[in-house]
């Protein structure tokens, strides 16, 4: 296994990370919230490089989802160009659509890459290359205009999916994140 999330704090947010903006608006992260931060592309063949954009994502265990974000975050992070090809309908994945609170939301195909923590720090560590977390189907996504309002979110079904290991320590307010090993 590869430690892609090395002891993750996951308790109270010290006040220099509270600041994080999401189409102008400050969305303080939340305390003992494990956030990790991931990038998404449109070709699984090669990882987004060092300077590409990154997405701040809950890690949420509650979520039975695999991955879920809006419209607004894709396009506040990657830009208007991505989105436009990302969310149009030759990108669509429509055995993956999902109704969550009896709303229906549109699954396209997206690739989502973790990108690896500095040890004991929230903050991504974009010295090392970020890992594809493999997604049973496309990534559902809230549209502008729908009534959902919720944060980028990696549920536990992408984690089972994919094969990956979740440590969680209560004791030390930490989780631990490993990917199986990649063979080269």
């Amino acid at each position: 296994m590869l430690d892609v999330i090395r002891h993750l704090p996951t308790g109270e947010v010290p006040e220099p990370e509270r600041a994080y903006s999401l189409d102008g608006k400050r969305i303080p992260p939340l305390d003992h919230v494990p956030y990790l931060w991931a990038s998404l592309t449109e070709d699984s063949s090669h990882p987004p490089p060092a300077d590409s954009p990154v997405i701040r994502v809950v890690l949420d265990t509650g979520f039975n989802g695999t991955f879920l974000i809006s419209e607004v975050a894709i396009r506040t992070a990657m830009g208007d160009a991505f989105t436009n090809r990302a969310l149009s309908e030759e990108n669509r994945d429509f055995a993956a659509d999902i109704r969550t609170g009896g709303i229906e939301l549109a699954a396209y195909c997206l690739f989502v890459w973790i990108w690896p923590n500095r040890p004991n720090q929230r903050e991504a560590n974009r010295d090392l290359r970020p890992v594809e977390i493999e997604l049973p189907s496309g990534v559902p996504v809230i549209r502008t205009g729908q009534p959902i309002n919720k944060p980028p979110l990696l549920g536990l079904q992408a984690i089972n999916f994919a094969g990956w290991h979740l440590t969680i320590s209560g004791e030390g307010k930490y989780l631990t994140l490993a990917a199986p090993a990649l063979i080269a």
